[in-house]
């Protein structure tokens, strides 16, 4: 309300954002006392997770027949930096994700997680080279809020 431009935490706002981590308000906005209802209050909003990535993949691949191949592939990702209690502090309880407002949400209700998996079969050319080769996938992704920076999914 003093006319300033920015703030001490713009720095810290993301350049670009998508959806999927847990996000908080970085901005501490002081009202002006004299008319609290009809002060500015521009906001930005940043990652309320510390990121700290472990993670494990596996993949066995096997020929069934010429040209015909089975891959099986499995990848494990956990955020050793998650850590829910931290992250409602420093936002002081103003924290959001798909789930819903952490306004809205206690400590206990909010939904979040550290952990991300994927299994994937291809069957068929494992490698596609030439021209007429083919492969078939099925596979299964679970990824939670905090596993990793959704830019990265």
């Amino acid at each position: 309300y003093a006319g300033a431009v920015g703030c001490d935490t713009d720095w810290s706002r993301p350049a670009f954002m998508q959806k999927g981590n847990t996000l908080m308000l970085i901005r501490d906005i002081a009202r002006n006392p004299l008319d609290p209802a009809n002060t500015p209050t521009p906001q930005y909003v940043g990652l309320a997770s510390a990121f700290r990535l472990a993670t494990l993949n596996l993949r066995w691949d096997t020929q069934l027949a010429q040209d015909v191949g089975l891959r099986l592939e499995g990848d494990y990702i956990r955020n050793l930096a998650y850590d829910k209690q931290a992250m409602f502090s420093r936002a002081n309880n103003g924290i959001v994700n798909n789930y819903g407002a952490g306004g809205a949400a206690s400590i206990d209700t909010f939904r979040s997680g550290d952990t991300a998996w994927m299994l994937q079969a291809t069957f068929g050319a494992t490698e596609l080279k030439e021209k007429g080769q083919w492969q078939a996938l099925l596979g299964y992704k679970h990824i939670e809020a905090d596993a990793l920076p959704d830019a990265y999914n």
